[in-house]
């Protein structure tokens, strides 16, 4: 049977993409893996449990200070500022980059433009391996080397790294944002799995009104969930599926003021024009 062009791929891709239904079993198959495993302890108190005595991240857990595996054995990603200081000074770069001209002062910011910057700091810190020349290889070089499950900090993939590393390091500076009180509210590291697709990894904000927030620095999406922008214009929940099983209700997509309605065809057009300049690469 010949092998599938390129253009054939791209185009089952696109159709899984807006047909299949995302799966979001991912920590149910994490802690069937390492159920039995000797350097898994049960933890009442988070309900989650500790990996190498540090604890999971998970769904609506905490992320500094915890390790976060994957479905299969692969590198077991610590997060901790402590042990890491690498990731506590871009930290303070963002702290930097928000100041007024007051040195000791931070900018009022709307949670929009707090995304942003966090955002645009995570992909200069670890640039996607799509966005470079051989990337892929050379992440999944550093990957056999590490071994499986084995603890790496997320510093080491500064410089190249995939979404989970993108994510673990938004999610982290947001966690920070908020215990230093400049903003409030909870995040979530979610991720889920469309089949013929892949897996996914991005932040997930929640205001004290209980206003949900999607922050996806790998694909430049940041705003409500029922009306992610990119770039300043419109955007469905067509590119990936944020929204959890438990939320049944479909999301009304609500276009930006400065913009006219975007139809379903010129939004799905513009994501499969992103994807292709992604996917052709």
């Amino acid at each position: 049977m010949p092998e599938q062009d390129n253009g054939d791929r791209l185009r089952q891709f696109e159709v899984n993409l807006r047909l299949k239904t995302a799966k979001w079993d991912v920590e149910e198959i994490i802690r069937r893996r390492i159920g039995d495993s000797n350097f898994f302890t049960s933890d009442p108190d988070s309900g989650v449990g500790k990996f190498r005595g540090k604890p999971l991240i998970m769904r609506d857990t905490g992320i500094n200070g915890g390790v976060c595996l994957g479905t299969d054995p692969r590198e077991a990603i610590v997060v901790d500022d402590t042990a890491d200081p690498k990731i506590a000074e871009i930290y303070d770069r963002l702290m930097a980059t928000l100041k007024s001209g007051k040195p000791t002062e931070v900018q009022t910011v709307t949670y929009e433009q707090l995304f942003v910057t966090i955002g645009s700091l995570v992909r200069e810190t670890i640039p996607h391996i799509i966005s470079q020349k051989n990337g892929k290889e050379t992440l999944d070089l550093l990957l056999r080397s590490i071994g499986k499950d084995r603890e790496v900090k997320l510093s080491d993939f500064f410089g190249n790294g995939s979404c989970r590393h993108q994510a673990l390091l938004a999610g982290y500076l947001l966690e920070k944002c908020i215990h230093t009180a400049l903003i409030s509210g909870t995040i979530s590291l979610d991720r889920n799995f469309i089949p013929n697709v892949g897996g996914h990894a991005w932040i997930r904000f929640t205001d004290p009104e209980g206003q949900i927030y999607i922050l996806d620095a790998t694909q430049h999406y940041s705003g409500k969930i029922e009306d992610v922008q990119s770039g300043g214009k419109a955007w469905t929940p067509l590119a990936w599926k944020y929204q959890r099983p438990e939320e049944k209700k479909p999301l009304a997509n609500r276009a930006v003021i400065s913009e006219p309605p975007a139809t379903e065809a010129s939004v799905i057009k513009k994501t499969l024009q992103r994807l292709r300049s992604i996917f052709s690469k």
